[in-house]
């Protein structure tokens, strides 16, 4: 390359440098080094659908500073849970749904309080509620079912938008097993969900950096997520494996229904809910 070329060439990717964001400096033929900038994956507004839920109310000023993420504990759709949190019998609420395909679902505005993560505590402060976001994470929750990758980008992607939206620190990223109180009342997101790799991408994200490829785990041939089951404690009541399970006492109903003529006794099994519907 002449000189004169050389020249030319640093010019123009230091004006390149110049628009743009991030940069790294290469090395070019001969020894000589320029400045140029790589695309970093933007932070956008997902894609989403509403369907409103109308169990929410306002926050009374207190500032978003948490993200929290939960599965759903059953094989049903995403478009299925929202609707269940349509009904104000329900009593419980997310702010986003995130379906097996990817679809994002928004059932509450980021400015109101939904009702997710119930007796609750992060860093040393009381109803998780009044400060976070919560996003629902379909997957049945028995550390089997595998969080698909289309699901897992979204998962990903709406985290990062709601943390630069609202300022949360990648730190400020939980589980509802690690807010819920007592400890070990919940836990979701269960086992197989790769906490590590959807907190370190939303860093990612956040700096300007591609996140690494998710490698998806397979399920059992013989796997089927809605034969699922559940054993029955001392102590149950119908209205507490509702709430341990799914969130909502109100869901008691629907468990007898689907196990007619039981009584809970310590080693009973019950089915569990494919659908709220």
């Amino acid at each position: 390359m002449t000189k004169l070329k050389t020249v030319i060439a640093l010019s123009i990717l230091g004006s390149l440098a110049l628009a743009c964001g991030p940069t790294i400096t290469p090395t070019l033929r001969g020894g000589t080094t320029g400045t140029f900038s790589l695309t970093a994956p933007a932070i956008e507004p997902p894609k989403l659908t509403e369907i409103l839920s109308p169990n929410s109310n306002g926050r009374d000023g207190v500032a978003i500073d948490t993200i929290v993420l939960h599965h759903t504990a059953m094989p049903s759709t995403a478009a299925n849970i929202a609707k269940f949190f349509q009904d104000p019998k329900s009593k419980v609420s997310s702010h986003y749904v995130v379906d097996r395909t990817g679809e994002i679902i928004r059932c509450v505005p980021d400015d109101l309080r939904s009702w997710h993560a119930g007796r609750s505590s992060f860093q040393d402060r009381p109803n998780v509620n009044n400060f976070s976001i919560g996003i629902e994470i379909c997957n049945v929750g028995d550390n089997i079912e595998p969080y698909p990758a289309a699901q897992v980008d979204a998962v990903i992607r709406l985290t990062a938008w709601l943390a630069k939206t609202h300022n949360v620190p990648v730190a400020n990223l939980t589980r509802h097993r690690d807010v819920a109180i007592p400890a070990g009342r919940k836990n979701d997101t269960s086992d197989n969900f790769d906490q590590k790799y959807v907190y370190k991408s939303v860093q990612d994200m956040l700096a300007g950096r591609r996140p690494a490829a998710y490698r998806v785990a397979k399920a059992p041939a013989s796997y089927d997520p809605t034969k699922l089951t559940y054993t029955v404690a001392p102590g149950d009541t119908w209205e507490s494996i509702a709430d341990d399970l799914y969130d909502a006492p109100t869901a008691a109903p629907a468990l007898r229904q689907i196990n007619p003529g039981i009584t809970l006794r310590p080693g009973t099994v019950l089915k569990r809910l494919v659908s709220y519907r």
